[in-house]
């Protein structure tokens, strides 16, 4: 007969909220720093490769005998972030311009708001970068937009 100790208590479901909190949060803070510096991040596969990283890895955890995990806070999944942070993991697919009003000195105006469309390589995700029209010269300008 097998006793308690010799199991794993683990969540075979996946479903430890602070587990995946914490993950989503880094992804939420690394996809605000790309914004801000107007380049591509790919959220959805960084996510997605922990996803099944942890699955994984909870699998061969669960295959164990005699060690205890205590919650899924203790496993060690690295995901690759440099990978879905680099330029030549995307493919520029497009820019667009939008024009959107604008109350400036108490008057409407309208102001040109340009889009560059990115989509990752590997799954087609897709990403948009917003720029207004000072900040798309200087990157029209720069080598990264020639690629």
């Amino acid at each position: 007969m097998t006793e308690k100790k010799d199991y794993i208590d683990i969540d075979l479901n996946l479903k430890n909220v602070d587990f995946d909190r914490k993950f989503s949060t880094f992804l939420k803070e690394k996809r605000q720093e790309h914004q801000e510096s107007k380049q591509p991040f790919c959220t959805a596969c960084a996510y997605n490769q922990f996803k099944d990283l942890k699955e994984v890895t909870i699998k061969n955890l669960s295959r164990r005998t005699k060690e205890i995990i205590g919650n899924e806070s203790e496993l060690n999944i690295k995901v690759d972030i440099a990978k879905y942070e680099d330029p030549s993991y995307f493919k520029l697919k497009g820019e667009r311009k939008i024009m959107e009003k604008r109350i400036m000195h108490g008057t409407p105006t309208f102001v040109p708001i340009w889009f560059l469309d990115y989509v990752c390589k590997e799954f087609g995700h897709g990403y948009s970068i917003q720029m207004e029209q000072e900040e798309y010269d200087q990157w029209k300008k720069s080598p990264k937009s020639k690629k």
